[in-house]
């Protein structure tokens, strides 16, 4: 089968319209991506513009603005039935192609964020439930902070449990902010925090906007660190 030409793609002023970047649904035939094979692992590979036939993004049909919720999670729910059903409803709308989703290969979630930093706070019990209740309180979902994804784990080995957080937007949802919200938390519960525990890596703003808010210096920001006013002058 001959290969499609490349997909449609989407400028920046759709992404000044969220919080996060836009998520887009791509629909790969497999057929268009090397053969015959079925394996998600291979149709997910696939070089960008290699037999995409279907992009598709979360939008009011209406006036073209992002909807709510338009993440990854907008587009699992209900599996790929639910999602062609949204889409033959014209809930969901093609920008290029066909829109139906192969059999073999569904679709394939391509999304673009801010950098996300992995952060978690512990606590000095044995109750997994103290996690998961200050975890609630925390996430977005329960009307805490935005961006902030959280989840309550029990950590045997360590004798401990853990407040677990994807933090999305850590302009929107300091990290700072977010301990003092545990440690308030906890100590309603009569437990203490014991430390924090950062996975991976974090913007430099983020580690200045705490320190500035730990030193109470007014105004301070990534700006006011040495070494980064060098690298953004050496910039040019």
């Amino acid at each position: 089968m001959p290969r499609r030409g490349p997909p449609a793609t989407f400028g920046s002023s759709l992404m000044s319209r969220s919080r996060f970047a836009p998520f887009l649904l791509v629909a790969l035939l497999a057929a268009g991506c090397g053969g015959d094979s079925a394996d998600p692992s291979t149709t997910a590979a696939a070089a960008p513009g290699a037999g995409t036939d279907v992009l598709s993004i979360a939008v009011d049909p209406a006036d073209g603005t992002l909807l709510a919720g338009g993440g990854p999670a907008f587009y699992r729910r209900g599996g790929p039935a639910e999602l062609q059903r949204r889409i033959d409803a014209g809930e969901v709308s093609p920008d290029f192609g066909p829109g139906t989703l192969d059999e073999r290969a569904g679709g394939v979630i391509v999304g673009a964020r801010n950098p996300l930093i992995a952060f978690n706070v512990n606590l000095a019990t044995h109750d997994a439930e103290v996690a998961r209740s200050i975890a609630a309180v925390v996430r977005e979902a329960g009307g805490g902070f935005p961006g902030v994804r959280a989840l309550g784990l029990a950590l045997p080995r360590a004798g401990r449990v853990q407040v677990s957080m994807n933090v999305e937007d850590w302009e929107a949802a300091a990290l700072h902010d977010i301990v003092e919200r545990v440690e308030s938390e906890a100590r309603a519960r009569g437990v203490d925090v014991v430390g924090a525990e950062l996975v991976g890596l974090m913007p430099a703003g983020a580690a200045a906007a705490a320190a500035g808010a730990i030193l109470r210096i007014d105004g301070f920001n990534s700006s006011h660190v040495l070494e980064l006013r060098l690298l953004e002058r050496a910039r040019g």
